[in-house]
């Protein structure tokens, strides 16, 4: 498993899968928690990472300042990240296996 990217470089490349200027808001990262506001407002959004090590193994996050679409953008970088277990590995050989034996139809269901 490759360690989660900087986690500056992730937020940089949120803001630009939303379409949104990230100078307009105020981004600190403290521990495993990623805090946006926008000056002047109480509202904010936030991840908060659930690592192990330097893998990311999942993560939880509240938003109050975007649309939902374009937040989902947002974590969607994120999501990318997000480390599978080794064993997934295995299962996507075998699955990739299982299809070659049986055809190309064998991915359609």
């Amino acid at each position: 498993m490759a360690p989660m990217r900087n986690v500056y470089n992730l937020v940089s490349d949120g803001f630009k899968y939303m379409g949104v200027d990230e100078k307009l808001f105020i981004v600190s990262v403290e521990g495993s928690t990623i805090t946006i506001k926008k000056d002047g407002q109480q509202e904010k959004s936030e991840i908060f990472l659930r690592m192990q090590g330097t893998n990311l193994q999942a993560y939880d996050e509240t938003n109050e300042l975007f649309t939902n679409s374009a937040w989902n953008r947002f974590c969607q970088v994120f999501e990318r990240e997000v480390a599978y277990p080794e064993d997934f590995y295995a299962f996507l050989g075998a699955l990739a296996n299982q299809a070659n034996r049986f055809g190309t139809n064998a991915w359609t269901t």
